[in-house]
């Protein structure tokens, strides 16, 4: 691509789609061209919905030699990377005077609607009545039951972010779906995505061009466990100087040597906490302010 195609080392995702959106009948068989059409496909992909930036309309090119080889693709975890991108952003996203926020903000949306009291617009029972696609032995995706009437939302009705803070702090413990992980909830998913649960209570770095740690061991009471002591947090602050502006020729794989061989020992760091901690209470009220006034 030449000219406005690439803006700095980014791709434009409306030059993808002015493209690659349509692909000519007569050149259907044609392997070259299919492999075009997915390479595109899987950027646009990427730019959109796992990795956006807060232009909405770039991709980054240093997703280009990760696609070098369609046969690899689904070889990488596509779902750390994710999270990972989405945490850096939501770290940047709370510093003072920041107005934007990129990420996949779909995913954080979804996890706020399934944990907090919003009544879904369509009943679970009436699925295979909206979703005539899916087979009847295959449940489909968890997030669909949130698509019709949110597709265009009421924002008359979401109240301004002062009203909003209030709505979360009326909350009380009851309202609020603690337990988001157990079976009885996930037999609604499909059966790929609960086989390898366990590694969801790993103890982890996640990795994209980013780090950024996944510790489920804090938050143990979704996964239906007894919350103990947690261990302190990695905070190096130096993988935050990290970040796609400056490094268009660094090697990420030896930078982040470490953090690879950790995540791929993430199997010998799964969390089980069935028995309460004697003295978890006694720690927790030791660091909890307990009233604001």
């Amino acid at each position: 691509p030449t000219g406005r195609a690439i803006f700095g080392t980014s791709l434009r995702l409306s030059w993808l789609h002015r493209n690659f959106a349509h692909l000519p009948l007569q050149l259907f068989y044609d392997p070259n061209v299919l492999e075009r059409h997915a390479w595109a496909y899987i950027l646009y992909l990427l730019g959109r919905i796992l990795f956006p930036d807060s232009s909405g309309d770039t991709v980054s090119l240093m997703f280009l030699p990760i696609l070098t080889d369609l046969y690899d693709v689904d070889t990488y975890s596509w779902g750390s990377g994710t999270k990972a991108w989405l945490y850096r952003s939501l770290c940047k996203a709370c510093h003072r005077g920041v107005s934007q926020i990129d990420g996949n903000l779909l995913l954080l949306q979804l996890w706020a609607w399934e944990q907090f009291p919003i009544k879904p617009p369509l009943p679970f029972d009436d699925f295979h009545f909206q979703y005539p696609l899916f087979d009847d032995n295959i449940n489909p995706p968890l997030g669909a039951c949130w698509v019709p009437k949110r597709a265009v939302p009421d924002l008359k009705n979401l109240g301004t972010l002062a009203q909003c803070q209030e709505k979360f702090d009326e909350l009380t413990e009851e309202q609020v779906i603690w337990t988001l992980y157990l079976d009885v909830r996930l037999d609604l998913a499909w059966y790929q995505y609960r086989r390898d649960s366990y590694i969801w209570r790993c103890i982890v770095p996640l990795i994209s061009s980013h780090v950024e740690w996944h510790y489920p061991n804090r938050v143990v009471r979704q996964f239906g466990l007894v919350q103990h002591i947690p261990l302190p947090c990695d905070t190096d602050l130096t993988l935050h100087a990290y970040d796609l502006r400056g490094f268009p020729n660094t090697v990420w794989t030896d930078i982040h040597r470490q953090y690879i061989t950790q995540w791929n020992e993430r199997h010998s760091h799964v969390i089980m906490a069935h028995r309460p901690a004697a003295n978890y209470m006694e720690w927790y009220r030791s660091i909890t302010c307990l009233w604001i006034a």
